[in-house]
């Protein structure tokens, strides 16, 4: 294992140190454009079934004596895809609607800062009327219907 290693790092230092010379193009293309390119042609849930089938195979090699054979093996990985698939995806969707829960946030924490500018130039000019306008802006309760700046105790 440790010869396998050691193989492996002068293979990576040749490639970093050594970027022109034609052995070096040579692993370039063979260990990384060539895979990256195959990858880019499959599809999202392969490459979802190709990293649990790797992620096993790694932390759970021996699940291939527990079941008997590899066709079970990757059949088993193969029935986990989808969930996985379906985790991500919900993921996603979480983290984007979370990303928009915290720019409307954001948004109505500038548009506090605008209206409290409002308010100063209104009591500047004497504008009465777009001073209350501005404080009730700011009143927020339950009853509204996106309470953005309530805040429950």
């Amino acid at each position: 294992m440790l010869g396998l290693s050691g193989v492996v790092l002068s293979l990576a230092l040749v490639m970093r140190l050594c970027p022109k010379i034609p052995f070096s193009r040579l692993l370039n293309e063979q260990l990384i454009e060539k895979p990256l390119a195959w990858l880019a042609t499959r599809q999202r849930v392969d490459l979802i079934y190709f990293t649990i089938v790797l992620i096993m195979l790694v932390a759970a090699g021996e699940m291939v004596v527990m079941l008997g054979s590899a066709e079970l093996f990757f059949a088993h990985a193969l029935d986990v895809t989808p969930y996985l698939h379906a985790l991500a995806v919900s993921s996603v969707l979480v983290a984007v609607s979370r990303g928009n829960v915290a720019l409307r946030t954001r948004q109505a924490k500038l548009s506090f800062w605008h209206v409290r500018e409002l308010d100063v130039s209104a009591s500047t000019f004497g504008k009465g009327a777009v001073r209350k306008r501005a404080r009730a802006n700011l009143i927020h309760n339950d009853d509204d219907p996106d309470p953005v700046l309530t805040i429950a105790a």
